[in-house]
């Protein structure tokens, strides 16, 4: 697993991770959007771990820690 960071709301790193967040958070368990992309992000790194190329784990850390992980890839 490569796992790439970024700081803010900006690039592609946080483009994949709020894809991941998107899938999980909003469409699997049912979270409002508002909710979950609550405009906190600009002052969050981002961490997205990809395999084969592929995002398939996200993580949003600054006082809280909010892990995201693409349903084939739980356990």
């Amino acid at each position: 697993m490569d796992i790439k960071q970024a700081r803010g709301n900006q690039g592609k790193v946080y483009r994949d991770a709020a894809a991941i967040r998107q899938a999980v958070f909003v469409t699997e368990q049912g979270i409002d959007p508002k909710l979950e992309f609550d405009g906190e992000d600009a002052q969050m790194t981002h961490y997205v771990g990809y395999v084969a190329g592929k995002p398939v784990v996200t993580a949003r850390l600054n006082d809280q820690v909010a892990p995201a992980i693409s349903s084939g890839w739980r356990h």
